[in-house]
């Protein structure tokens, strides 16, 4: 037989550690030419006949103090439009340093919003406890009396 005299690697037989042959992906397609773009080619504004937006998106980035700078027709690009209509808070900007946050007291880590924050958990904790202690007072006094 002829494959008798062939050496053992053109059996049909795999090696062990070979990857499976649905694992194996085919090889993306060489260019024999490196691709150039065209003189004649060039933005598809200009063909068109159309200018860009005149206005730069002016959403603050959180954690920043730079804005979006998309281009836009109003004062957002649509993206930032969309979070707006579908109720997303705007980013403020800190009252020390500019970066942009979305919290109330507009007040980053660095510049003393964290020890704020504390401040005002605590204090909301003080007034639930508070008020957990009337409602028991007042279940208290209102049970009616048993008697025997």
């Amino acid at each position: 037989m002829v494959f008798e005299c062939l050496p053992v690697y053109y059996s049909q037989e795999r090696h062990p550690r070979a990857a499976p042959r649905h694992a194996r992906w085919p090889r993306p397609q060489q260019r024999s030419v490196p691709y150039q773009k065209r003189a004649s080619q060039g933005c598809y504004t200009t063909r068109a006949g159309m200018q860009r937006a005149p206005n730069k998106c002016g959403w603050l980035k959180r954690g920043r103090k730079e804005s979006c700078g998309k281009r836009c027709y109003g004062a957002y690009c649509g993206q930032h439009n969309y979070q707006l209509k579908k109720g997303m808070k705007k980013p403020e900007p800190c009252r020390e340093c500019g970066v942009g946050l979305l919290c109330d007291y507009r007040l980053c880590k660095h510049c003393g919003g964290g020890t704020l924050k504390q401040r005002l958990y605590r204090k909301q904790e003080k007034a639930q406890k508070a008020f957990q202690l009337v409602l028991l007072e007042l279940q208290e006094r209102n049970r009616p009396v048993r008697e025997m």
